[in-house]
C-alpha cells in the first residue's frame, strides 16, 4: 500500500491557486472560439464545431476508452457551456463549471486511481 505524503496548508493553498490561475487562463484560451460563435449567435453548427476543437486540445494519450470517454464528456461540456453562456450572457456561469471540473480531475481523480 502507498504511504499518502502529508502537505502543510500552505502547499495546497499555492496549488489552488495556481489551479484558478491556469483555469482562468484556458477558459479564455480553450474557450474563446465557442464564446465567438455563440456571442454573435452563430449557427449550432459552428458551436459543435468549436467543441470538437475544445475537445481535441484536451487529448492525452492513455486507454483508448480512457481517452474516448474524456474526450466525449469534453465535448458535451464544451456545448453546455456555450448553451449556458447563449443563455445568459454571461462568461462566468461557464467558467465556474469547467473550473470545478478541473478541480475534480486534478486532485480527485489522482486520488481514486493513485
Amino acid at each position: 500500500m502507498k504511504e499518502i505524503r502529508k502537505t502543510d496548508k500552505s502547499t495546497v493553498i499555492t496549488i489552488i491557486g495556481m489551479a484558478v490561475m491556469i483555469a482562468a487562463v484556458a477558459v479564455k484560451a480553450a474557450m474563446s472560439s465557442v464564446i465567438a460563435a455563440v456571442a454573435v449567435k452563430a449557427a449550432m453548427s459552428s458551436v459543435i464545431a468549436a467543441a470538437v476543437i475544445h475537445a481535441a486540445a484536451h487529448y492525452a494519450a492513455g486507454a483508448a476508452g480512457i481517452v474516448a470517454w474524456d474526450l466525449g464528456s469534453i465535448f458535451v461540456d464544451a456545448i453546455l457551456f456555450a448553451l449556458l453562456y447563449r443563455k445568459t450572457g454571461n462568461c462566468l456561469i461557464s467558467f465556474v463549471p469547467h473550473f470545478l471540473n478541473n478541480m475534480i480531475g486534478f486532485f480527485l481523480v489522482p486520488l481514486i486511481f493513485a
